[in-house]
């Protein structure tokens, strides 16, 4: 799927990663970057579907209802990383019972994912 060279980086890449002597600080500071930009996105997104669709009524503004807002797009994407996690692990179970059977497993896997991206 890859070239040589894409391959041959990716290696070179796996094999270096253990070299990394972070204290964790910079995968904290990735984290909290990473929650801010997806919220900041899904936060985006809803002030593009007010615009589509309005609500009635006085729209309150200020700190707390950006604090408000910012809040419910962070647990948006914390609920869809649970589900994405939840359909993973739900993936790779299936996969390892139903090692013989692959028809079955395709099928199980196939419903899996539709199931979690449904209620995402």
């Amino acid at each position: 799927m890859l070239g040589k060279d894409a391959a041959a980086s990716v290696q070179a890449i796996v094999e270096h990663a253990h070299r990394s002597r972070g204290n964790g600080l910079a995968a904290a500071m990735s984290f909290v970057l990473l929650a801010v930009s997806a919220s900041a996105t899904f936060s985006s997104l809803n002030t593009a579907l007010s615009i589509i669709w309005p609500k009635r009524g006085k729209e309150a503004s200020g700190v707390a209802t950006l604090v408000k807002v910012r809040l419910i797009s962070f647990g948006l994407v914390m609920g869809v990383a649970f589900l994405l996690i939840v359909s993973l692990v739900l993936d790779t179970a299936v996969q390892h019972r139903a090692n013989g059977y692959s028809e079955i497993r395709r099928s199980l896997s196939s419903a899996i994912s539709c199931g979690s991206c449904s209620v995402a």
